[in-house]
């Protein structure tokens, strides 16, 4: 799918409200958001990322340009979108713009932003240094929040995870069964986090990602 795919009914608004640039929160661009969501929230992924997608074009053309809040609301809605419809140019590009607004933030946002940045790239093929990122971010979450945290915990199965895709078995297994060791030791047993843990780990690899894949074990194999 084209990144400028854009829904043709939101042509009209736009004209409509080409005086409204005058705030920071542009009411064209935040009401395109909001029908992303909704579109995203009834399943329809195709329509809700043509608004998303509107939504980000929109935002490098009006004047003034966005507040920095709904930048950040742009980049949350259209980079996880764009992954799933599998745009992974767009999504790459957007999860550089959300890292990027999120660095001076909350420090546990900007540590999932970096990770969600590193699995654009790893969708793109670039595995080596998306797994490198992802392991460095997964190393700063231990430092500041601990081993145990719950952002360490999510980070270290999302490590898993992408090793899974790129048929890294032998490194999958330890980061899995100790994200799930941690979590079943320090996380009450109704935490919907322990269970979205186990979902995760015990989730099949993307055979998709081997058409892609950098990675050695796929790369000898095709």
């Amino acid at each position: 799918m084209q990144s400028t795919l854009l829904p043709a009914r939101a042509a009209a608004p736009v004209a409509a409200s080409a005086a409204d640039g005058r705030s920071g929160d542009d009411p064209v661009i935040a009401a395109a958001l909001s029908r992303a969501e909704q579109r995203r929230d009834c399943g329809d992924l195709a329509d809700a990322y043509g608004w998303a997608a509107y939504a980000h074009q929109l935002r490098h053309h009006r004047r003034p340009l966005p507040s920095p809040a709904l930048r950040l609301r742009i980049a949350q809605v259209v980079a996880p979108l764009a992954l799933r419809v599998g745009d992974t140019t767009l999504a790459a590009a957007v999860h550089d713009d959300l890292a990027a607004l999120t660095a001076a933030a909350d420090h546990e946002q900007a540590l999932h932003a970096r990770a969600a940045r590193a699995a654009a790239r790893h969708a793109l093929g670039e595995c080596e240094s998306a797994l490198r990122g992802t392991a460095t971010v997964h190393a700063e979450a231990v430092r500041r929040c601990g081993p145990d945290s719950r952002t360490s915990l999510r980070l270290l199965t999302h490590l898993g995870t992408l090793y899974l895709d790129c048929g890294w078995h032998e490194l999958a297994a330890p980061c899995l069964a100790n994200a799930h060791t941690a979590a079943a030791r320090y996380l009450p047993a109704d935490d919907p986090l322990t269970a979205h843990l186990a979902a995760v780990a015990a989730t099949q690899p993307n055979r998709r990602h081997r058409a892609v894949c950098s990675q050695r074990p796929h790369a000898r194999s095709r």
